[in-house]
């Protein structure tokens, strides 16, 4: 299988690259981008939607606007009338955007403070064994590992009811994780 997944600094997204972007979002998308409040969380959504553009138009070889991004009935991106799989994450200073022939899943999150009643309530018992084997900003980061693949995962299969019941060491499937800039990333796919 094939994967390819690009990220992008939301700082990088210039107002002449921001307008053009959002000018080829679908109506849908561009509500949903529309509907954040704050304009770094608008970029985020603009700068996602470009960066799966530009890797959905590479990998079907078509205009960047010949490449229509619709939302599901949950929300979630694909790409109309192609037999690709899709998936889209922002937080913080970054966007990122993942396209394979199979279903994948990306998340990517600042990383920040791990409340302990967080971890217990999202976290099963390996995972929090995993947190709590540490201290300090090590725990906060092994949080969001965790937190970005139950992310990542979900997108992948989104039947799962239980976010819980996604678990870093019991499901068994290809994932790549990364820490850039304070940030982890995890994509996962078959």
């Amino acid at each position: 299988m094939t994967v390819e997944y690009r990220i992008m600094k939301i700082g990088d997204l210039d107002e002449k690259a921001y307008e053009k972007a959002y000018f080829l979002m679908s109506e849908d998308r561009k509500r949903k981008a529309d509907s954040f409040r704050f304009e770094d969380d608008r970029k985020r959504s603009v700068a996602a939607d470009l960066l799966l553009r530009e890797l959905a138009s590479e990998r079907l070889h078509k205009s960047p606007e010949d490449i229509l991004i619709m939302n599901d009935r949950n929300g979630a991106p694909y790409i109309e009338g192609e037999n690709v799989f899709v998936s889209i994450s922002h937080s913080g200073e970054y966007a990122a955007a993942v396209i394979g022939d199979k279903r994948v899943g990306i998340d990517i999150e600042k990383i920040r403070k791990a409340e302990d009643a967080v971890i217990r309530r999202i976290c099963n018992e390996k995972e929090t064994a995993y947190i709590f084997d540490v201290t300090g900003s090590e725990r906060d980061r092994r949080f969001i590992e965790v937190w970005t693949f139950k992310e990542a995962y979900y997108k992948y299969d989104n039947s799962i009811d239980d976010f819980t019941a996604i678990g870093l060491f019991e499901c068994d499937i290809r994932r790549k994780t990364m820490e850039i800039d304070g940030h982890i990333m995890t994509v996962v796919y078959e």
